[in-house]
């Protein structure tokens, strides 16, 4: 017997409406709108001025030829307005939840020598549970960036699509075990030796030693591909670690192992670009790695936030080169009444290359391409440091002050970079 499309979807609709009439009594403090007390729907507007010492993120060697050209209106400061706005959605059901955001960014510079930027950008998740104590979810998202293209250190034209899964599963009283998996991928319109993807996997498992701590294992696979490159770069990783919700101020989550990375197969330069043959095997890297995740409710209203990784990875600015990054950061969060939000922060992060590189660009006009011998091995470190403060002047509007500095110090002669952004705006939501 067929069914008609249009009883079909009465019919999802109905089982829909049946499943989440009741849930919105445990979301009372949900902001938005409900809709036939099903469909949570929160819009939101963002409009905010921003001031950037660096708008064309150049590093030193782009600004020292930006001046050998005569372009130095680019190394000028800009002023840029952004609006940002969208929304914001909820439907909880039974034992299932799907929750999503969309929304439009547009960045208008005062400056003809800095690119206008537009985002568009969605995300749905749907996380589902049983009384078993099994856990599932499903999400997906997509970015497409958009720059005016009217100067020549314009930036290029992307779209990003990613998708992931996962769950855990009770395996006896005290264990459990956790699966995921991910996929990702960067299409650039016009630089198409960018183009990349990323597909990765992992399994853990997680046993109770106390009543709120659990001793835990993982291992975890990725391979990278790259649209230009003759093979694919790939690692895989385990780590044992704690994970811990010891009191209701303190959680945490690390883990520490050793990675396996396998590099892709890459072209050969000598220092002046002369092109010396195929590596017909990627390099192999060893390196112990980590994570760090944790959470400290200091007092009622002061709370710190760190975070932590280390892991190999393909290098976006080195052509067919890797690097392994350690990553740290932390946030402190002060609120001192119902209405003002304190936050300030500081990250570290150093990049350290897998080959040698060289100094300037090769043939192909890349920035700087993998050698053999006369390059140079590179080290770049980067620090971030980051606050903002907010007032609420009623529950659906709120004023903000933020601010932003970017340094970064590199090995290669010419390749420093630093970078400083601040504004304020007025956040809207209902």
């Amino acid at each position: 017997m067929r069914i008609s499309t249009l009883n079909a979807a009465s019919a999802v609709a109905a089982a829909i409406a049946l499943s989440a009439a009741a849930a919105p009594e445990e979301y009372d403090n949900a902001a938005g709108f409900w809709v036939d007390g099903i469909f949570n729907v929160s819009p939101f507007l963002n409009l905010s001025y921003v001031r950037d010492d660096n708008p064309n993120s150049l590093r030193d060697y782009s600004k020292e030829r930006a001046r050998e050209r005569g372009l130095t209106r680019q190394l000028d400061d800009a002023d840029t307005f952004v609006a940002k706005g969208g929304l914001n959605f909820l439907m909880p059901g039974n034992h299932w939840r799907l929750d999503g955001r969309a929304y439009f960014n547009h960045e208008q510079s005062s400056k003809a020598d800095v690119d206008d930027r537009n985002d568009i950008y969605e995300r749905f998740t749907l996380k589902g549970w049983t009384e078993a104590d099994t856990t599932w979810y499903i999400s997906e998202m997509y970015q497409d960036v958009r720059y005016d293209d009217e100067f020549e250190l314009s930036k290029d034209d992307r779209r990003e699509v990613g998708v992931s899964a996962g769950g855990n599963m009770a395996i006896t009283d005290k264990s459990k075990i956790t699966l995921g998996a991910n996929y990702s991928n960067y299409d650039y319109d016009e630089e198409a030796h960018y183009d990349w993807s990323r597909i990765g996997g992992s399994l853990g498992f997680a046993h109770l030693l106390t009543e709120k701590t659990d001793w835990t294992a993982t291992f975890s696979y990725r391979t990278y591909d790259k649209d230009h490159a003759d093979s694919n770069a790939w690692g895989m990783n385990g780590k044992i670690g704690l994970r811990t919700r010891s009191t209701d101020k303190l959680t945490f989550d690390t883990g520490i192992g050793v990675e396996y990375y396998r590099d892709y197969e890459y072209a050969m330069y000598d220092a002046a670009g002369n092109y010396l043959g195929k590596k017909n095997k990627g390099d192999d890297e060893t390196s112990f790695v980590y994570h760090i995740s944790g959470t400290w409710k200091i007092e009622k209203r002061l709370s710190l936030r760190v975070a932590g990784y280390s892991e190999y990875e393909p290098s976006q600015d080195v052509n067919d080169n890797s690097l392994f990054e350690n990553s740290i950061s932390s946030t402190l969060t002060y609120k001192p009444g119902d209405h003002w939000k304190l936050s300030a922060g500081v990250a570290y992060e150093r990049d350290e290359y897998t080959r040698k590189v060289a100094p300037r660009t090769d043939a192909r006009g890349n920035p700087y391409s993998s050698v053999e011998r006369g390059g140079k091995d590179r080290t770049d470190d980067e620090l971030r440091y980051f606050a903002s403060v907010s007032y609420s002047l009623t529950r659906f509007c709120s004023l903000f002050v933020n601010w932003r500095y970017t340094d970064v110090s590199s090995s290669l002669k010419g390749y420093d970079y630093d970078r400083t952004r601040y504004g304020a705006g007025v956040s809207l939501r209902y």
